[in-house]
């Protein structure tokens, strides 16, 4: 079991999730036969396209999209994110949300006890928002759940990269077991059509995780760009320009970009493993 002050210590290490934000943006489909195809995200760093101001990210700097398209462009990875994934056969809404509400509740002296209570008001107010998209005329509204966040590198540096975290886990467990409550509930509610459709990104990421070789990904806990001294994260420069981070060889046998972020192969992992999902084949087909 982890003693307060390392369940406190690893609590806290959440505020440095997501920190592009909550933003709205739109992603034009591929020019397949079958588009036309528009992708309505409300999110984060995890599908951000390069919607954030470049004064705020480290995005926007390098190594970042050193494999796609070979220079920074706000993706918070080395390549492509999830939403670059999705060819569309209908407008869809995506709300990816969690990751700021949980780091800006911990930087503003929530408590450890009052945790589980702040996951349910934050899964009422996501089902509040997926109800408003809805009464909007969307169609068809896709919520993700929470990857496995004791499995991201902030929380696995504490285990040398070697194991994901039980405690932030469990949380995150907690977070998308509501959630799937809610949205059944909804879904109960139009039983003649079902409009909203939960991706399970915990168990795609575990999949990848406990199984990289499938996907020729190497150290799959440990991340490609790290800082090189404590402290400092990847794009990091001091005043004189140097660099305050190192990059792996190859960022393609890499899961995880940064401390948070997958990279392009890791997103490509992820979506091959919904791709067999009955979430996923709705989303791009009905």
């Amino acid at each position: 079991m982890y003693s307060y002050n390392k369940l406190f210590t690893l609590l806290s290490l959440f505020a440095i999730l997501y920190l592009s934000g909550q933003r709205g943006f739109q992603v034009e489909g591929g020019k397949s036969k079958h588009a036309p195809k528009k992708l309505f995200v409300f999110g984060d760093s995890y599908c951000d396209t390069g919607n954030i101001k470049k004064a705020i990210a480290n995005s926007w700097k390098d190594p970042y999209g050193v494999t796609f398209p070979g220079k920074p462009v706000g993706r918070f990875s080395d390549g492509r994110v999830f939403t670059d994934y999705l060819d569309l056969k209908n407008s869809v809404a995506l709300v990816s949300v969690a990751g700021n509400d949980y780091s800006y509740y911990l930087t503003t002296n929530g408590s450890l006890a009052g945790i589980p209570s702040f996951i349910a008001s934050l899964v009422n107010q996501t089902t509040i928002d997926l109800i408003r998209l809805k009464k909007l005329g969307v169609k068809k509204v896709v919520v993700d759940g929470l990857q496995p966040l004791g499995c991201l590198p902030f929380a696995t540096a504490l285990s040398s990269f070697k194991q994901c975290n039980s405690t932030a886990n469990a949380l995150t467990n907690l977070h998308n077991s509501l959630l799937i409550q809610s949205v059944a509930k909804l879904n109960q509610e139009n039983k003649d059509h079902p409009s909203f459709i939960i991706l399970d990104f915990y168990d795609a990421f575990l999949s990848v995780l406990q199984n990289p070789s499938k996907h020729n990904i190497e150290n799959p806990l440990k991340p490609c760009c790290t800082g090189a001294i404590g402290g400092y994260k990847c794009g990091s420069v001091d005043n004189n320009n140097v660099k305050k981070y190192t990059v792996c060889d190859n960022p393609k046998k890499a899961f995880f970009w940064d401390d948070v972020h997958p990279t392009q192969a890791g997103w490509n992992a992820v979506f091959h493993e919904l791709k067999s999902t009955k979430a996923l084949h709705q989303i791009l087909h009905n």
